[in-house]
């Protein structure tokens, strides 16, 4: 892959129209401005015979991502407690 230049990068953070015209998906996607206002943020194309396989990368990409989170998550919970048992010790 080459590198990506800031024109061909966009934030999602929802998707909007989503269509299937001439066997290309066509995802709007869209995020929200400055002003708190929902506005598209660009398109995705995706040819039809391609479909599943992207969603599954996407699906199995983001469980990853989840999954990560979520030790992350844990093992500061747990550092948390252990920090928090060493307070409450007094020494003599």
């Amino acid at each position: 892959m080459s590198s990506v230049n800031m024109e061909d990068t966009m934030i999602v953070e929802g998707l909007g129209t989503v269509s299937f015209v001439n066997g290309i998906l066509k995802v709007q996607t869209v995020g929200i401005n400055s002003a708190g206002e929902v506005v598209e943020t660009g398109q995705i194309e995706i040819p039809g015979s391609r479909v599943g396989d992207v969603i599954n990368g996407l699906t199995k990409a983001a469980q990853g991502i989840q999954e990560k989170l979520n030790e992350d998550s844990s093992s500061v919970s747990t550092e948390s407690k252990e920090n928090k048992g060493k307070k409450g010790k007094k020494k003599k």
